[in-house]
């Protein structure tokens, strides 16, 4: 008998990570926040250490698929918006969109909370805040047992 498993998977390609203004709220060129300022036209994009590749890893290792989500076969994407701080801490997650529900968007602010700091943005040499937008997808896969 086939056994069916949950795995979580982030969908975002490089090149948007790290070049597309999809990803950065891009409406307008800067944001103030508590007298700071969050640039969204930057020179260089925060990155998580060790790249995409530990950041996927780091998601599939630590996101927990809620209890509800799991009883009621939910499964879609919730979307997290939140920024990197000039120290590369992550500040302030928010969800967007709850396209899952089952507490998966509960979820989805956990593991953001539970980064550890990333390599910050910079802008004219010096190291600034920016945003992101991180879509978080939550999915039921069969194994091939």
């Amino acid at each position: 008998m086939k056994k069916l498993f949950f795995t979580t998977a982030l969908f975002f390609s490089i090149s948007t990570l790290f070049a597309s203004n999809n990803l950065i709220d891009s409406v307008t060129h800067a944001h103030n926040t508590d007298d700071s300022i969050i640039i969204c036209d930057k020179e260089v994009m925060p990155s998580f250490p060790g790249g995409v590749t530990a950041l996927y890893k780091f998601i599939r290792d630590n996101l927990n698929y809620p209890e509800e989500a799991v009883k009621q076969k939910l499964e879609g994407k919730v979307y997290v918006k939140f920024y990197v701080d000039t120290d590369g801490s992550v500040k302030e997650p928010v969800v967007l969109k709850d396209g899952v529900g089952g507490g998966c968007a509960e979820e989805a602010i956990r593991i953001v909370n539970s980064m550890p700091k990333w390599n910050p943005g910079f802008q004219k040499g010096k190291p600034v805040k920016v945003y992101f937008t991180l879509p978080l997808s939550f999915k039921f896969e069969k194994s091939k047992d």
